[in-house]
């Protein structure tokens, strides 16, 4: 990308810098009727329980900002699977900010 065309790209971000979600609420929601996530699992499978990793503090406290950010957000909802658990994972990116993942590699065992 040329200079010229890396200016016009800048300038044309900044001139619609409204049509962008800078955080989850500024994102339209799809209707769960229309999509969701779902396990999908073959029929008769073995739950998979995870034993619960522990945390430091610094990461439990991105574990649950990133969670209550999700569900005011409207973006996940509290369930209660038991028998099904995976760990979360959380990963240290660039800027120093958390990255919060899920562990599912005992899922295909």
């Amino acid at each position: 990308m040329t200079k010229e065309q890396e200016a016009e790209l800048v300038q044309c971000l900044q001139q619609n810098s409204d049509v962008f979600a800078w955080s989850p609420q500024d994102m339209l929601g799809i209707d769960p009727k229309f999509m969701n996530h779902k396990l999908s699992i073959v029929e008769g499978a073995r739950p998979v329980v995870q034993k619960k990793r522990k945390q430091g503090e610094e990461k439990r406290r991105a574990i649950k900002e990133e969670t209550e950010k999700l569900l005011n957000a409207g973006f996940i909802r509290e369930v209660r699977y038991p028998e099904w658990l995976a760990n979360v994972v959380m990963v240290r990116m660039a800027n120093g900010r958390w990255r919060m993942c899920t562990d599912y590699t005992d899922l295909n065992k």
